[in-house]
């Protein structure tokens, strides 16, 4: 069975179109990856191709899988499991911290939290582990969800930085509603974070609340 080339698709359909319209953060999974693959096959349509890699290999997985494996997929070859590989070894790497990256200020920190989190279309909880410098030494996602003092325990943002010599972290999570302002929950969780930090001699700096176009810091507000 044979499927519809793209082109016979209307513009609001196609993943290109649909990035230049819209943005990459609305397009689904498959749709980015389709973009990246660039063409199908006779047999079946680059969306469709795509598809059936994530079904093989979710996307959580991707970054681990090699081409060989990839090559196993009917309508993958070597070029187009070269294309993959290549683009999950650059999130791999876009994921850890710039060795050269220096918060010197709350905009700074807010640009970094943006670029860690903008791609999120639903809410992440990240911490930065800066060292005596203010260097980042550390940037990991902890938490998946709506930032809950109840739920987010100080281990699961403590335990990345106690594993360096981390001086000071900031908090981040992002609202992908677009709206940063700052929930009950947000307050008591930065609280919670905030004693915990001062009993673990690693202050908790600021806790950063991200969206597109704007961000909402705890310090600059002088509520931490």
């Amino acid at each position: 069975m044979t499927h519809k080339p793209l082109t016979s698709l209307p513009r609001s359909a196609r993943p290109r179109e649909r990035l230049l319209e819209f943005g990459a953060e609305h397009l689904t999974e498959s749709e980015l990856l389709a973009i990246i693959l660039g063409s199908g096959t006779k047999r079946q349509n680059v969306l469709k191709l795509s598809e059936k890699v994530l079904i093989h290999h979710p996307l959580h997985k991707l970054s681990l899988t090699t081409e060989k494996e990839l090559q196993k997929i009917k309508g993958i070859g070597s070029c187009r499991a070269a294309k993959i590989v290549a683009c999950t070894e650059l999130a791999v790497r876009l994921s850890k911290p710039d060795p050269q990256a220096t918060i010197q200020s709350t905009k700074d920190a807010a640009k970094i939290c943006y670029q860690l989190l903008k791609s999120k279309q639903t809410e992440h909880v990240a911490v930065l582990g800066l060292n005596g410098r203010n260097h980042i030494i550390v940037q990991q996602i902890i938490a998946v969800g709506t930032v809950n003092a109840a739920h987010l325990h100080p281990r699961d943002v403590f335990t990345p930085v106690l594993q360096a010599p981390c001086t000071s972290i900031i908090m981040t999570h992002n609202h992908p509603s677009g709206d940063v302002s700052p929930s009950e929950d947000d307050y008591q969780c930065t609280q919670k974070i905030k004693q915990a930090g001062e009993l673990l001699g690693i202050p908790l700096i600021d806790h950063v609340i991200v969206a597109r176009d704007n961000y909402f810091s705890f310090r600059e507000a002088e509520v931490l």
